[in-house]
Parts: structure tokens; C-alpha cells; sequence
């Protein structure tokens, strides 16, 4: 077998091969989760924010007054 004889062969070989075609596949829904998961922990951090409230005003704040008042 000639040298281009073998290159064509070695082309058509991993032309034909689908074993890299699983870790595409599973490359892609490794992307989507995380994509889905930052979008999901987002929304949830802006629904926590406006229940509990921020720093100054909210649980936090909160909770430092009644430490501050048992203190005294």
C-alpha cells in the first residue's frame, strides 16, 4: 500500500467513526445544565434578595439589632 493509498484510508476511517460523536453530545448537555443552572440560581437569588430584603434593611440587619440588644 502506497503512502497516499494509507492518508486516504486514514481520512476515510476517521470520517467514518462516530466514537467522538458521545463526547460532543454529552459536551453539549454538560453546557445546557450549566447554562440552566446559572439562569435557575439567578431568579432564585433575586426572589432570596427580595424576601429576605439586602444588608441594611433586611434579615441581616435584623439579626445584627437583636445581637447588638442582647449585648447591652
Amino acid at each position: 500500500m502506497g503512502l497516499n493509498h494509507r492518508r486516504a484510508w486514514n481520512v476515510f476511517r476517521f470520517l467514518r467513526s462516530d466514537r467522538g460523536a458521545s463526547a460532543v453530545e454529552y459536551g453539549l448537555l454538560v453546557a445546557l445544565i450549566a447554562l440552566g443552572s446559572l439562569i435557575a440560581f439567578q431568579g432564585m437569588g433575586n426572589g432570596l434578595v427580595s424576601l429576605f430584603g439586602t444588608t441594611e434593611n433586611g434579615a441581616g440587619a435584623q439579626i445584627e439589632n437583636a445581637a447588638s440588644a442582647v449585648d447591652n
